[in-house]
């Protein structure tokens, strides 16, 4: 059960699966029965339904899970691909990510797509590395943010009770008295 999507890293991931599952917006839109302007948004941040997330994981053999968090406990590529290849795993932010990958038959298969598999897989984690960077540090400058207001509202209430002090001098109106006009 998926109890958060991760919305900002959901256009990338949907863009690089895409291209790494060699089909145009056009061929994804058709696969989807959905037309090519909803592809082309949902790559620019638009959110999709939970089931057409599915079904866009389903069409570009990626796991869904890991497409819709930027997170995998199943790889990267679906359960039925894996018998294919070679699975391994890695560490991405302190988690174990399993990813398959897949052995050439010869030397001229092992040139460009593999290391274009590779690459890509490289950068779309430290992208989900970076994000999480940002969002703690996203975290860290609120909390701090609110620290300065609390200050700032701390020294203005003091600020203006200073100028307040000579005016109620002024009226003869005694400053420890409660609302009341009794003395506290």
């Amino acid at each position: 059960m998926i109890n958060h999507i991760d919305w900002e890293g959901l256009a990338q991931r949907l863009k690089t699966s895409r291209d790494l599952s060699g089909l145009t917006q056009e061929e994804s839109a058709k696969l989807l029965h959905i037309n090519r302007r909803s592809v082309q948004e949902h790559e620019k941040g638009a959110h999709p339904r939970t089931g057409l997330i599915k079904r866009y994981a389903s069409i570009y053999k990626v796991d869904s899970h890991w497409l819709m968090t930027g997170e995998s406990s199943q790889g990267i590529v679906t359960e039925d691909a894996a018998p294919y290849g070679r699975t391994s795993e890695v560490m991405v932010d302190g988690k174990a990510v399993k990813i398959t990958s897949f052995e050439p038959k010869s030397d001229a298969e092992q040139s460009e797509p593999n290391i274009l598999i590779r690459e890509a897989l490289a950068a779309i984690m430290e992208k989900d590395r970076e994000n999480h960077r940002l969002r703690v540090k996203i975290q860290e400058l609120t909390e701090k943010l609110a620290t300065i207001r609390l200050f700032y509202l701390t020294h203005e209430a003091a600020r203006q009770q200073e100028e307040i002090q000579p005016l109620l001098k002024q009226l003869d109106i005694p400053l420890d008295t409660n609302k009341h006009g009794e003395k506290s």
